[in-house]
This record gives C-alpha cells, sequence and structure tokens, in this order.
C-alpha cells in the first residue's frame, strides 16, 4: 500500500474541509485536522479525507435537515395567527369563543 504524503496535500480542499496538519491518529489509523468552511476545526481519517467521505464538520447535514423539515416559514405572520384562531373557534371546544362558532354546526 502506497504512503500518503500529507505534507503535500496541506491547503488544499475536499468538500467543505481544508486539510491543515496532520493529526495525533486514533486506533491505528492516521488521522488529518480538517478547518470546515463554518470555520469549526475537525479531526477525521486520513481515508474519509483520501475518499471523500467526509464532507464536513457535520454542519452541512444539520443545514439539509433543517431544509428538508422547514414547511413554510410563514407561521410567525399576523395571518397566520388570524387563520390559527379560525381555527381554534371552530375545532377546539376548549376555546372561549367555541360556542359562537364551532358549537352552532
Amino acid at each position: 500500500m502506497k504512503k500518503i504524503d500529507v505534507d503535500s496535500l496541506i491547503g488544499t480542499t475536499s468538500n467543505m474541509l481544508t486539510l491543515l496538519k496532520e493529526g495525533g491518529g486514533r486506533s491505528g489509523k492516521r488521522t488529518v485536522i480538517c478547518l470546515c468552511s463554518c470555520g469549526k476545526q475537525v479531526e477525521i481519517t486520513l481515508s474519509q479525507w483520501t475518499d471523500k467521505r467526509s464532507v464536513s464538520c457535520g454542519c452541512y447535514q444539520k443545514e439539509i435537515t433543517r431544509d428538508r423539515t422547514k414547511t413554510h416559514g410563514l407561521s410567525n405572520t399576523p395571518e397566520y395567527k388570524v387563520w390559527q384562531g379560525m381555527k381554534g373557534r371552530c375545532h377546539n371546544p376548549n376555546h372561549a369563543d367555541y360556542y359562537n362558532y364551532g358549537a352552532r354546526g
């Protein structure tokens, strides 16, 4: 197996990670210290770096999840609050004004 020269890779970028230096190693594997585009440093194995299996420090996954689970982003608008009030009056028996709306049929 060919030994990779980490010093020649310093400063190169893979996905969102920029290689800074070789790490201390763990479990008999070579590691590298990388700087994520968000500013956080992360230590990953050299094979994760060379195979491009690590995209970021974890911030990319959080961003993807946030974008995927966002519905419409308009839940704090006055119109949305009025709509919620209308639904509450018509469908929620515990609402103070239910007897004037939902209970009337």
